[in-house]
């Protein structure tokens, strides 16, 4: 029995709950349906497929996903992780590649469906949207969401109650307000953070950070010249987040890149940040000691 199998049978044994008897399954995405819950994803499923087409030789996505693997090898994760907001699944993929059991769960039905072309288990939907029993999920990640979400205050209350005590919450987000462009702005970006705003952000919704650290140090220079200066003289620079995302990077790729993934968490800056969290001991339901 697959990994995944075994978490969604933890789920009925242990709680009596199987997000499969609230879904329709259609070309292999498991689609919960919550009329209360509206799906809103912040990529069209145009986006996604575009996005999915970029992944394939992505230098970026290659380097943020070995960086992933590495930091919850570090803390010793070997539960499933619910990849919350995972759009086409580039980062579940790579999870199982790694032997690390990952779920899927997008909003976009577009994306979920490319997702499970990646051979991952996806659900199309929101983690508020599932109704997950309190303290059931011993890991939940968001790779580049929370500066998406609209409100994270109850986006972050809704991974704490899903944890289990001791559970974990890994998260990248797009770093350094100083390199706000317009492809934050196309992308759909709220914010860009710092170190200093994550960690309060976190803590301030009763989680113990574990660690915070910048990467993708090399790439600040062009972002701030290439885009971030132009953007601030009223320039519009064609630069998609699509463009740069999608680039290979060759020999000089896979040599920047390995300078990336040694150096990640080590260095004062970079343009994204990357942060285990926990869910400490004896919180009750509302998140307070």
């Amino acid at each position: 029995m697959s990994p995944t199998n075994l978490e969604f049978d933890r789920l009925i044994r242990d709680f009596g709950f199987d997000v499969r008897s609230r879904s329709v399954n259609n070309d292999a995405v498991i689609r919960a349906q919550d009329n209360d819950q509206p799906e809103v994803s912040a990529f069209s499923d145009v986006a996604q497929s575009k996005i999915a087409k970029a992944v394939e030789s992505s230098w970026w996505y290659r380097v943020r996903n070995e960086i992933i693997v590495r930091n919850l090898r570090r803390w010793d994760f070997a539960d499933t992780l619910w990849d919350v907001g995972a759009g086409t699944g580039a980062v579940t993929a790579a999870l199982v590649a790694a032997g690390i059991p990952a779920i899927a769960v997008e909003p976009s039905i577009g994306g979920a469906a490319i997702a499970t072309q990646h051979g991952v288990v996806s659900i199309q939907g929101t983690l508020q949207g599932l109704n997950l029993p309190d303290e059931c999920l011993a890991g939940v990640g968001a790779f580049d969401v929370l500066e998406h979400v609209t409100n994270r205050q109850d986006f972050l209350r809704e991974v704490l109650r899903v944890l289990v005590p001791g559970g974990h919450f890994i998260a990248t987000v797009p770093a350094l307000q100083l390199l706000w462009s317009h492809a934050d702005v196309e992308a759909g970006h709220y914010l860009r953070y710092s170190r200093g705003t994550l960690r309060k952000e976190l803590e301030m919704h009763g989680f113990d950070v574990l660690s915070l650290g910048y990467f993708f140090a090399l790439t600040v220079p062009p972002l701030l010249f290439i885009r971030a200066l132009p953007y601030r003289l009223g320039l519009r620079v064609h630069d998609s987040n699509n463009s740069a995302l999608r680039a290979s990077g060759g020999i000089l790729g896979k040599i920047v890149g390995r300078i990336e993934i040694a150096w990640a968490g080590y260095v004062p800056f970079g343009s994204s940040l990357l942060t285990v969290a926990r869910k400490p001991s004896g919180l009750n339901e509302l998140g307070a000691k």
